[in-house]
């Protein structure tokens, strides 16, 4: 699961910086100070969230109970364990990539971009 997962990230990755800015100038990263993750049927909604270092992301759980658990990655937030009807904030300290999965639905899966 985690090599799909990697390549569903890579070509979400590489479609992003194909849609990038004019030559010559640097793109807008994208990123915020906060951002908002909902979780409509069984998927991450956006399946790429971008923030700033020290941004935040709200995960807005639905009635339908999910978990978000992260790769195990330096700079990761601690997992959320199996939640509903609540939106719980993780905040992101340093750059990176970080990769999360619904342990209850298989192939639900997102990643946190910090920039």
């Amino acid at each position: 699961m985690r090599t799909k997962r990697f390549l569903v990230f890579a070509a979400a990755v590489t479609l992003t910086a194909a849609c990038g800015g004019d030559a010559g100038t640097e793109p807008d990263s994208g990123a915020s100070d906060a951002a908002v993750v909902s979780m409509p049927g069984f998927s991450f909604v956006p399946f790429i969230t971008a923030v700033k270092a020290g941004g935040s992301v709200n995960f807005d759980f639905p009635a339908e109970p999910h978990n978000v658990i992260f790769e195990r990655t330096p700079g990761a937030p601690a997992d959320i364990q199996r939640t509903s009807n609540r939106v719980v904030t993780r905040t992101f300290a340093v750059a990176g990539n970080f990769p999360y999965d619904c342990t209850l639905h298989p192939g639900m899966s997102g990643v946190v971009q910090v920039r």
